[in-house]
């Protein structure tokens, strides 16, 4: 199973699309703090309970947004710390906003060529 289909998983469980409620049925810790250029980080402490920090002075969005790419890191990489700046968290939201423009026009292509009308010799 990747991690994709392990993290939809996690999601059935806890009966909504929220990474903080995934967090914490990981048994992930939650916190929030001003952490001046970061917009979260995750680590294992010495007493073995994974946290993840939040940075509270940024938006809404961007603190669900890291707190979904950090829930994501500890299913990939338990155990083994990363921070997240604002610029890690544009990047992925501009890989997100070109994945989405190329499958769309995927999908365009495909109708078109699926619903192009059959010339006669093709009937």
């Amino acid at each position: 199973m990747n991690i994709d289909e392990q993290l939809e998983e996690l999601y059935n469980k806890v009966e909504a699309r929220c990474p903080y409620k995934v967090a914490k049925h990981l048994g992930i810790r939650l916190f929030d703090f001003n952490l001046v250029d970061l917009c979260g980080l995750y680590q294992v402490p010495p007493d073995g309970r994974p946290i993840i920090i939040l940075n509270d002075s940024v938006d809404i969005e961007t603190q669900e947004t890291t707190c979904y790419l950090l829930v994501l890191h500890h299913k990939s990489r338990p155990g083994v710390g990363i921070s997240l700046t604002k610029d890690d968290i544009l990047e992925y939201e501009l890989a997100q906003r070109m994945e989405r423009k190329y499958l769309k026009r995927v999908a365009e292509a495909f109708l078109k060529l699926n619903l192009s009308p059959k010339t006669s010799s093709e009937a």
